[in-house]
Parts: C-alpha cells; structure tokens; sequence
C-alpha cells in the first residue's frame, strides 16, 4: 500500500468515526484501524479543518457537507475560511519549507490545501 493510500484510508476512517458511521471497535476490528485523531476524544478543531480540507482537495464534497455541519455544531463561534481554488500547488511531490496556517510548497510557492 502507498503512502497516499495510507493517508486516504486514515481520512474515511476518522470521517466514519466522527460522524458516528461506525464504532472504534469495529473500526479496531477491522483490521484497518489508521486515524488522523485520537477516537477515543472528542476531534480537535486543527484535525477537522484538515480532514474538511482532504476532502476539498479530493472533490468529495459529501463528506466536506458532513464535516462542516459537525465543525459548525462543535466550534460554532469559529469559521471555516473558504477554500482558495486557484493557486493550489500540483506539484507532484510538493517540498514543506515551513509549517503555517497556510501551508505553502517550497518548490512553487502555491498552497499545499
């Protein structure tokens, strides 16, 4: 398995375990128990922006609908900045010089998500 399937899988995991489609006993399981949170606490506001923003960058919009509902509900006095389709970044393996709210590739200075 890639590491980009690693990262797909981990991303349907936590989404089925936030909006309630599947328990973290079953997900344990299953065999394929990979998460971007903790399942056993309630999801942290960073972890949800970038499962909302995953899903943006991979057209999934059902589960970006779903996402934000749970983020507007959980963090409701906070708000989902819109997402900058232009200037996304395509390279094929982006470089990361410096973590930020706004992540941008050091190769051709577009956002990364």
């Amino acid at each position: 398995m890639t590491d980009e399937q690693y990262i797909h899988i981990a991303m349907l995991n936590s989404f089925n375990v936030v909006t309630g489609k599947i328990s973290i006993e079953d997900l344990l399981y299953s065999g394929l128990n990979m998460v971007i949170h903790l399942p056993s606490e309630d999801i942290e506001e960073e972890k949800l922006l970038i499962m909302i923003a995953y899903f943006e960058q991979e057209e999934m919009y059902e589960e970006c609908i779903e996402l934000r509902k749970i983020y507007d509900e959980r963090f409701s006095e906070i708000t989902i900045p819109k997402p900058v389709v232009k200037n996304i970044c395509d390279c094929k393996k982006p470089t990361i010089p410096k973590y930020s709210r706004s992540v941008r590739c050091g190769t051709c200075n577009k956002q990364i998500i």
